[in-house]
């Protein structure tokens, strides 16, 4: 999801490119409308820590502190996530690693994207949980 520059690489090659997405549905949701969020950060009613984020694809609203704050700061971060947010649309298709009894809330129907291919879960079993 941050390797955004290789869209350029498979535009240049003629080939599709896919975006695999292994965080949270919930994620894509407020990386997709990080964009337009960016457009109201600046307003007094974002600057407000009791104030209310309203995410496409989320079930509810959720005070503006939940989110990580790398997010919606508007530090060099948030320019590093609002850039490769920007470009999710220019894929052929998102993969995403959920199922809907894990994002049961989640709707990626009402978000302005390419196909989403939901194929989780994928988990790696050759490995011990960390």
């Amino acid at each position: 999801m941050f390797t955004t520059a290789m869209i350029d690489v498979a535009k240049e090659l003629g080939l599709p490119c896919y975006l695999f997405w292994a965080s949270p549905a919930t994620f894509l949701g407020l990386m997709i409308d990080l964009p337009i969020l960016d457009r109201q950060l600046t307003t007094a009613e974002f600057t407000d820590s009791e104030a209310e984020l309203s995410v496409r694809g989320f079930a509810n609203s959720d005070p503006m502190r939940v989110p990580p704050t790398v997010v919606l700061n508007g530090g060099e971060g948030h320019s590093w996530f609002l850039n490769n947010a920007r470009r999710y649309k220019e894929t052929k298709g998102i993969v995403l690693n959920t199922f809907q009894e894990l994002d049961p809330l989640c709707s990626t129907r009402d978000l302005d994207l390419p196909r989403v291919y939901t194929i989780g879960p994928v988990l790696d079993l050759n490995r011990p949980a960390q």
